[in-house]
């Protein structure tokens, strides 16, 4: 019995057809999806950090200047550099004192990898995370 169609050399063309519109689309996706976690990560280990020098500052302007650093830091361990302005402290009341508050937030706008920019720009995704401290009301001066 002959066959009406043969399928000699269908297989390459499926397999090319399936990894170009199927598996390249899922590996950008992928590898997205963890370039977003990776600085979700990274920015609540800033603020952590930020927040744990900060709550052991002897001074407000010595202990911005550490947390800032520590926020930067945190961020290289993750192989980021986010912009200039994206790590905040805001102290209500005066700062360091007890019963104090103090927020460290982190934001910024993480470019996608491999997109190109369009009209208005990089096509960027919120990066957010903020953590707010209470200083110890039984908190001694430095001495």
């Amino acid at each position: 019995m002959k066959r009406l169609r043969s399928e000699d050399g269908s297989a390459s063309l499926e397999f090319i057809i399936i990894a170009v519109g199927v598996l390249l689309p899922l590996t950008y996706f992928v590898l997205t999806v963890s370039a977003i976690h990776r600085a979700h990560a990274a920015a609540a280990h800033a603020v952590r950090e930020a927040s744990r020098i900060l709550m052991r500052a002897d001074s407000f302007p010595v202990g911005n200047a550490a947390a800032r650093d520590a926020a930067a830091l945190a961020f290289a361990d993750h192989g980021l550099a986010p912009p200039d302005g994206s790590v905040r402290i805001t102290c209500t009341g005066a700062c360091l004192t007890p019963g104090s508050q103090a927020s460290v937030d982190v934001s910024w706008d993480m470019p996608l990898p491999w997109i190109p920019e369009g009209l208005d720009g990089p096509v960027t995704w919120p990066i957010r995370d903020s953590q707010t401290l209470v200083f110890d009301l039984y908190r001694s001066d430095p001495v």
